[in-house]
């Protein structure tokens, strides 16, 4: 039995692996894979590197009121993520974060989870992080690739100006 006919009868026929794995081949083709994890230790580093501030996840409490507690909270605090449209993560000074969580708290909001981070990732804590990132990414050679991939930085799909995804 060769492996096309193992595949092939895995699949029931109904997924052409070959093709599949032809097409991973492209996606990847954008980055040597030795290249992708110099990057990934690089900007672990330097994220270890950014101490300072905390987050918090809220949950059940709609953005309006999120953004009016942390209007009203002396420091820097802003919203890193919207996890769900049950759950909203605020990142920034570890003051700050503290009194918009208090605050969220009087208004009624009964569900806020303080994260374990070492960090205000997310913020502009992160600024000097990542700029040496965007510094240490010009280093490489990253191409475009026909398929589209799905990047962290705005969950749209992309085929080419990857470095400048990476640096922002």
């Amino acid at each position: 039995v060769t492996w096309k006919e193992t595949i092939d009868k895995l699949s029931n026929n109904q997924i052409n692996f070959e093709e599949f794995f032809k097409e991973y081949k492209a996606v990847m083709d954008y980055l040597v894979i030795e290249n992708a994890f110099k990057l990934i230790q690089k900007r672990a580093e330097l994220m270890n590197d950014s101490k300072g501030g905390s987050m918090a996840a809220i949950l059940n409490s709609d953005e309006e009121t999120i953004k009016e507690c942390m209007a009203q909270a002396d420091g820097y605090v802003a919203i890193a993520n919207y996890n769900s449209p049950k759950q909203i993560v605020i990142t920034g000074n570890e003051n700050a974060v503290k009194q918009t969580c208090d605050l969220l708290t009087e208004k009624g909001v009964k569900r806020i989870v303080p994260l374990a981070v070492s960090g205000a990732f997310h913020s502009e804590y992160m600024k000097s992080a990542g700029e040496k990132f965007a510094e240490f990414v010009e280093k490489f050679e990253i191409n475009e690739t026909s398929i589209p991939v799905v990047t962290n930085v705005d969950a749209e799909f992309t085929t080419k100006n990857f470095k400048e995804k990476m640096s922002v």
